[in-house]
């Protein structure tokens, strides 16, 4: 999104895998819901690199021109 102005992005990632072996992953923009999608699977995405935030961690493309505040990761759901 685009447009000058300051956005709340929330970002939940459920891993049941242990249930179904997908993700569930909800987004949220500004506190209303966009996105619903349980079809990620959860062996897709094996981490071979540092997590970065702000450019792409294996290539130079260069980085993020913008500005990131309040970034938080948690080690669970939570619930809106």
């Amino acid at each position: 999104m685009i447009d000058g102005d300051w956005h709340y992005y929330t970002v939940s990632i459920d891993n049941d895998g242990a249930v179904t072996g997908k993700y569930q992953v909800v987004v949220y923009v500004d506190g209303l819901y966009e996105l619903i999608d349980a079809s990620l699977d959860s062996t897709a995405y094996v981490p071979t690199n540092n997590l970065v935030i702000g450019r792409v961690s294996d290539t130079s493309a260069g980085y993020y021109s913008g500005c990131i505040d309040d970034f938080r990761i948690f080690d669970k759901v939570l619930s809106t």
